[in-house]
């Protein structure tokens, strides 16, 4: 069927030329969508210029068996038509296009992704959670363990208020540097990375995304992770030393746009297990994507704002070609 259908196609421009000369000549009336210009000769060489043209030509999906559109590259555009047909690289949505069956939405190129660590990229939410639970347990103040899970993804000056909205300043700093001895002492060296995570890192950068790493976490710690991560040429990153407050404050987001600048947040996304994460980049503008690889369930991430939920950042990189299109 696919070879009867370009044969004919093939014949019938070769008539429609023989009579009106060559197709691109000055009988075509403008259009910016080349589909019609390949598809849509008239007998008298005029081409179609509106939508009714085509009502009763079939979509191009039922005739090859084949999607109806493709994604090639289109040097020098930031958005493309959806709605290609036999190399169309309009930028521009039409009405003929919408007519026979192709989709007709804008198609963003993702071109830099920013990723939280901790619980992202590498395993360690549960690490700090028995940190914490030591800091406030010396300190003679009583808090559950699932408390703290569930702040888990923000910095220290966002979490102990959240828990403790009333303590004084000096418990805040007691607390905050006994959560980082006890991490950094019983913690930090038991950190591994998560299943498929530098694989899917290096997948994006050989894409040609810019790739920011955008943790709560203090610089220290973000360095022994991309050591770990065997990543330090393949991106850029910012810390919570970077910034006056972390996640869910859009501070941590706004400096990684700073790293990708000229590229804007529109077409940029953010990889992150927390709502924190998903509330952080919303505030600067950024779309998210959130992965279970921590303690919050997909309805918590998707409630926050997060436009997909994926199984893992591996999951993130098998489905790539999708991803980059958001």
């Amino acid at each position: 069927m696919k070879h009867l259908y370009k044969a004919v196609r093939s014949v019938a421009l070769q008539r429609a030329r023989a009579v009106s000369g060559d197709h691109h000549s000055a009988h075509r009336k403008p259009h910016r969508c080349h589909c019609d210009r390949r598809a849509g000769v008239a007998s008298g060489g005029e081409h179609h210029s509106s939508a009714a043209d085509f009502k009763d030509a079939p979509p191009p999906r039922a005739i090859t068996g084949a999607p109806a559109w493709n994604f090639a590259p289109a040097q020098g555009l930031d958005y493309r038509h959806a709605g290609v047909h036999n190399g169309c690289r309009s930028p521009r949505p039409c009405a003929s296009c919408a007519s026979r069956g192709f989709p007709t939405e804008d198609v963003l190129l993702i071109k830099a992704i920013f990723f939280d660590v901790d619980g992202t990229l590498v395993d360690s939410n549960e690490l700090h959670v028995q940190a914490w639970a030591h800091a406030f347990s010396l300190c003679d103040v009583p808090v559950v363990r699932a408390a703290i899970r569930q702040q888990i993804g923000k910095g220290a000056d966002m979490l102990i208020p959240a828990i403790l909205p009333d303590a004084p300043v000096a418990l805040r700093k007691a607390l905050e540097r006994r959560h980082a001895d006890f991490f950094r002492t019983h913690g930090l060296e038991r950190v591994r990375p998560f299943p498929g995570a530098t694989e899917a890192i290096k997948k994006i950068v050989d894409r040609k995304v810019k790739v920011v790493l955008a943790s709560s976490a203090s610089n220290r710690e973000l360095q022994h992770y991309v050591r770990l991560l065997r990543i330090e040429s393949l991106v850029e990153s910012t810390s919570a030393d970077d910034v006056a407050h972390s996640k869910p404050a859009p501070d941590i987001f706004s400096k990684a746009l700073q790293k990708v600048v000229p590229i804007t947040p529109k077409y940029c996304l953010a990889v992150g297990d927390t709502p924190y994460d998903v509330e952080s980049a919303l505030q600067c503008g950024v779309r998210t994507i959130g992965v279970r690889t921590g303690p919050f369930s997909a309805r918590a991430l998707l409630t926050a704002g997060a436009i997909a939920v994926k199984d893992s950042v591996a999951k993130i990189a098998a489905d790539l070609d999708i991803v980059l299109r958001h």
